[in-house]
């Protein structure tokens, strides 16, 4: 050993013990000494003379004297044996037996508390407890981190934000953290000590889940080990929902424990599905807005002849005399009126635009609707019934919008009676109430399934089958309702399903047809009128309704004809179609501000093209009102008589 440090304590405990085996062993053998002489001297006396004769002079006392002066010395030595062994016995308790004894306590305080009293022992053990408070210090100091890291990782299994489930190799759970809990449904108490197949693995997933853990106790093959998988797993309300996970084997005391990392992806695969919907409807979205493009340039040529149509069966219907040719040319005009409509409710879906809202009637827009649709509803059976309210008043609305919203509740209604095998009957009605105009619409069809009536306008959510919808149309229908101040609400109907569309009543306009109609009656009106258009049928019809009020009309096949001709003659009114090969309306109409600015201001703008989106911009910059085809003679009169109005 160094200098200046304690032998160890075994060291010096034996050395203790030696010393003190020492002590007891000399006075032993010293008195063994003193024994020794004592029998010489008591030999020596009984050989000599004169002790011999004085044992002679020497009265016995009895026969037990001679043998009592012979166990006097062996006596004493008892005596002596036993004091000297009393004396180092004692010494032996307080040396070594009770600081045994301490020591032995103090190591049960060790074990148990964590600052234990230390005994009082002699010098020699100190060494001996210094060591053991040494180790169980150190002892503790490893436990204490060992419980600390313990902890830690509890910590973090325990509040992961991912569920952490571990099992042993007969596939019983040891381990649920909370996150699994949220995630799985049940508590730890409830799967812990379980078999995990049963509890939280899909049916059809067990006999590969067993299969897999068994190969792999007998051969060490892993399919799964370490790689990432998706697949179902089974909620404690018995629902599959999609989850990832990824799985890793840790050697514990001679057994396998295998531990899984769980994220559900039910969110992720509604994001997924919720994309797939947005995707497909953009793409609804660009189909339509391509048609609308295609149907634009279509619309001019078909609405062309659409108002030669119109025009001329109005204007027949007025000349006629005789009931019949009156009555059939009341016909034609009344289908003419309907195609119109149909085109131009037909087009107004793919129209891409802005709200624009004036006074319309809610009765046109129901009516409008049931024309585009009726060949298709009557071809699946179903019977249309229109109760609506003639008394209504028009209702500041975008109708394009509003028409959007009422096809798609009848379609969904279309298709919801596909299923009904008796009479099908779809039922649209207009009222109004409390300061609100409403639109209902119902069937006879299975309804909306119970406890489904809270979310079908969520968006993306929809109870037809893949690819019959994408879940948007309620939601963006109620949407657009919303925007307008009014509501689409889901109605109580014992049978059947009922929407209600309802709009404010926010100032009181009277009909505009109507109003017209009067305004055409009021008389014969003076000025010349010049028409511009490149159909001459279409000009010639304009031509015949404004002749008729008393307008003297000149008709011009082009913009650079009509400034020929307004060089050397007055016009107070000039109708010009906005589509013309060479000089167009626009460049008319920026032309004739520079040169004629007074009647810049006294022209309209006819037009079947509404829908291009470089049309709506341009009228918008002139500010001039406009014509739309195919149009009825009111509708022409009564947009002169507002030019005039407004001059």
């Amino acid at each position: 050993m160094s200098q200046g440090k304690p032998d160890p304590a075994g060291c010096q405990v034996g050395k203790g013990y030696r010393r003190w085996c020492i002590y007891i062993t000399l006075p032993l053998f010293a008195w063994v000494v003193i024994l020794a002489v004592l029998e010489a001297v008591v030999l020596r006396g009984q050989a000599s003379p004169l002790l011999a004769g004085q044992d002679a002079a020497i009265p016995h006392a009895g026969l037990l004297s001679p043998v009592s002066w012979h166990l006097v010395p062996y006596g004493l030595i008892l005596l002596a044996l036993w004091a000297t062994l009393l004396v180092y016995l004692q010494v032996l308790r307080r040396k070594f037996i009770t600081p045994a004894l301490r020591l032995v306590d103090y190591l049960q305080q060790a074990c148990h508390q964590q600052e234990p009293v230390e005994p009082v022992l002699p010098a020699m053990w100190k060494p001996t407890l210094d060591i053991i408070a040494e180790c169980f210090g150190k002892h503790r100091e490893a436990l204490g981190k060992l419980k600390a890291d313990e902890a830690f990782k509890r910590a973090v299994v325990d509040n992961s934000m991912m569920a952490v489930i571990s099992m042993n190799q007969q596939g019983v759970v040891t381990e649920f953290n909370r996150a699994a809990e949220q995630v799985f449904g049940f508590s730890a108490g409830q799967i812990v000590g379980q078999d995990l197949a049963d509890m939280i693995i899909p049916e059809h997933y067990r006999a590969a889940h067993r299969a897999g853990l068994l190969r792999f106790l007998l051969t060490g093959q892993a399919r799964v080990i370490g790689t990432h998988l998706e697949l179902n797993a089974l909620h404690a309300d018995g629902h599959e929902f999609p989850i990832e996970l990824t799985i890793f084997v840790t050697p514990v005391d001679q057994n396998l424990s295998y531990t899984a990392f769980v994220a559900d992806h039910s969110q992720r695969k509604r994001a997924e599905e919720q994309v797939a919907q947005q995707r497909e409807a953009l793409l609804q979205s660009e189909k339509l807005s391509a048609m609308g493009a295609l149907l634009a340039g279509v619309a001019h040529e078909l609405n062309n002849p659409l108002a030669i149509l119109m025009g001329r069966a109005a204007l027949l219907e007025d000349k006629a005399k005789d009931p019949e040719v009156k009555a059939d040319a009341e016909r034609i005009r009344i289908a003419a009126d309907r195609c119109g409509r149909i085109v131009k409710t037909f087009l107004s879906m793919a129209r891409q635009k802005p709200v624009e809202r004036k006074w319309s009637s809610l009765n046109d827009v129901a009516t409008g609707a049931v024309d585009l649709l009726n060949y298709n509803l009557r071809s699946d059976g179903i019977e249309v019934a229109l109760e609506l309210d003639t008394g209504l008043p028009p209702v500041e609305m975008d109708a394009d919008k509003i028409g959007q919203v009422l096809l798609n509740l009848m379609v969904n209604a279309q298709q919801a009676l596909s299923t009904v095998s008796g009479a099908r009957t779809l039922r649209l009605k207009t009222g109004g109430v409390a300061g609100h105009q409403y639109l209902q619409v119902t069937d006879n069809g299975m309804g909306v399934p119970e406890g489904l009536e809270g979310r079908i306008f969520e968006p993306f959510f929809t109870t037809k089958k893949e690819g019959m919808g994408t879940g948007i149309g309620l939601s963006v229908s109620r949407a657009i309702l919303r925007e307008h101040g009014g509501e689409l609400t889901l109605e109580n109907s014992k049978s059947g399903a009922s929407f209600k569309l309802s709009l404010p009543l926010t100032g009181q306009k009277g009909s505009g047809r109507s109003d017209r109609r009067t305004r055409h009656s009021d008389g014969q009106h003076e000025g010349t009128v010049l028409i511009v258009d490149d159909e001459q049928e279409v000009a010639a019809v304009l031509a015949d309704i404004l002749s008729s009020a008393g307008y003297a009309v000149h008709v011009a096949s082009s913009g650079d004809a009509a400034l020929h001709w307004l060089e050397n003659n007055p016009c107070d009114l000039l109708f010009t179609d906005m589509r013309m090969p060479g000089m167009d309306g626009i460049t008319l109409w920026r032309t004739l501000r520079e040169r004629h600015p007074g009647l810049a201001g006294h022209m309209a703008l006819i037009t079947g093209d509404t829908l291009s989106a470089n049309i709506a911009p341009l009228i918008a910059e002139t500010g001039l009102p406009c014509l739309e085809k195919p149009f009825l003679p009111e509708e022409v009169l009564q947009l002169a008589a507002r030019i005039e109005d407004n001059s």
